[in-house]
């Protein structure tokens, strides 16, 4: 007896707020055309949210179908609701047609929200649209064009300011039809390259994070595989030799498939004569190197280090230059550039590394034994200068003490020290060739 009580205070309770509602329909034109109109939508608004936050949707289909027809603008709410109804119902329903009717009822619902409700501030035509392809997505994964097409239209919709998730959840969908051969690589390359720029565009912390995901998923699709971008936009750059839009896009997508083809030096090098950047330089440089073309390597790192205005940077291009210098054995070289990054970043503990084996590639040019030796007196301090400057890498750290016990084995001897007339402590002018600096004595043990 007491529950059918509290059921029908329940009951009257929403009755009083639905006539409550009520009273302020007569002077709103969106319930309706005539007073008596507006009166009965808003009722049946009333009870339609009464049924819903009962989930007696059986009640509430037949009254958002009727207000759907006679007061479509009534309320946004009537559109999140009736999407959450029917979205439910398809979940839970086991019969394909049946599910079919009731995805295309979500659709016509966002459809209908979008007509009248697109203009919203907050929630508008972009913020409807992303509901709608996400849903998509979720009833009818099996149908690729229609996930295509809903997600490219809210992505259109919400520009630069669509939600990242938006944009790598659509291109994890390309990629995977890429996996299940149902697009050719070319489609997927261009999506790649049109959504990539929204990255680029007003960044945050939140589109900082999503790239990397967008990016490993392009990785992973192995799209960016050298032969078929060179068989892909070979011709259409023979064909457009001055598109240098069609270049850059063509040479970052060889350069982050770490091509390093004739045709990627070809078409960066292009680019570079008609668009000299550090960055491109950067990426030949990298190209170069591995092809153990050191000259020409060299040629675009000093050419981005003179237009580089960072510090850092700047300090970082001269290490590698410094590198490349010492793998083609060119020691002295190496040894300015490492003294220019150190000029620059005296913090740099990988200059001091560089400069320390170009003292001991450049004993090559010592006369005597004993003067090479004093030459890894000089390397010694300019090896463990850069162990103090790089202690928080553990696996430096291991590698310079190698290396400074290996040095150590090369020290002249307590009786070469002594015939010389000099002893362990001692200060000492190292010179050979190119190498000179003062230093101090110490005995091979």
């Amino acid at each position: 007896m007491r529950t059918t009580i509290f059921k029908l205070a329940l009951s009257s309770a929403a009755f009083m707020l639905a006539l409550s509602a009520v009273a302020q329909a007569p002077d709103d034109p969106k319930y309706g055309a005539t007073e008596t109109e507006r009166y009965n939508n808003a009722l049946n608004l009333s009870f339609f949210n009464e049924a819903y936050n009962s989930k007696d949707y059986a009640t509430a289909i037949p009254l958002l179908q009727d207000l759907l027809v006679k007061a479509p603008a009534a309320s946004e709410n009537l559109y999140a609701r009736g999407i959450s109804i029917y979205g439910q119902k398809a979940a839970a329903s086991t019969n394909l047609a049946e599910r079919n009717m009731l995805v295309d009822s979500i659709m016509l619902l966002y459809d209908l929200r979008l007509k009248y409700f697109g203009d919203h501030e907050s929630r508008g035509k972009a913020y409807i649209l992303a509901r709608k392809a996400q849903d998509y997505l979720y009833y009818k994964p099996a149908d690729r064009e229609g996930v295509h097409k809903y997600f490219k239209e809210a992505i259109e919709a919400n520009g630069n300011d669509a939600e990242p998730e938006l944009i790598t959840g659509y291109f994890k969908e390309l990629v995977d039809d890429y996996k299940n051969d149902a697009i050719e690589t070319e489609a997927l390359l261009n999506e790649y390259d049109r959504l990539s720029k929204y990255f680029d565009t007003d960044p945050t912390p939140e589109k900082a994070e999503a790239k990397k995901v967008f990016e490993q998923l392009f990785i992973m699709s192995d799209a960016a595989d050298c032969d078929a971008l060179e068989r892909i936009y070979g011709p259409q750059l023979a064909a457009n030799p001055s598109d240098t839009a069609m270049m850059a896009k063509t040479f970052i997508l060889l350069a982050r498939g770490n091509c390093k083809s004739d045709f990627m030096l070809s078409v960066g090098e292009k680019y570079y004569a008609l668009k000299p950047r550090s960055d491109v330089a950067m990426m030949l440089a990298a190209a170069l190197e591995e092809r153990k073309e050191n000259d020409r390597a060299i040629k675009y790192l000093t050419e981005a280090m003179q237009a580089e205005t960072d510090p850092g940077t700047k300090a970082n291009i001269a290490i590698r230059i410094a590198g490349t210098e010492l793998s083609a054995q060119r020691a002295q070289a190496a040894a300015n550039y490492a003294r220019q990054a150190i000029s620059i970043n005296p913090e740099s503990g990988l200059a001091y590394l560089m400069l320390a084996q170009a003292y001991v590639i450049g004993t090559s040019g010592c006369g005597d034994a004993f003067t090479k030796q004093t030459v890894y007196w000089l390397a010694s301090d300019a090896l463990s200068t850069a162990r103090r400057l790089l202690a928080d890498d553990a696996d430096q750290v291991k590698s310079i003490d190698s290396q400074l016990a290996a040095f150590r084995g090369n020290f002249p001897s307590a009786e070469e020290c002594f015939f010389r007339g000099i002893k362990d402590g001692d200060s000492y002018d190292v010179s050979c060739g190119w190498i000179s600096g003062r230093t101090t004595v110490r005995e091979r043990k």
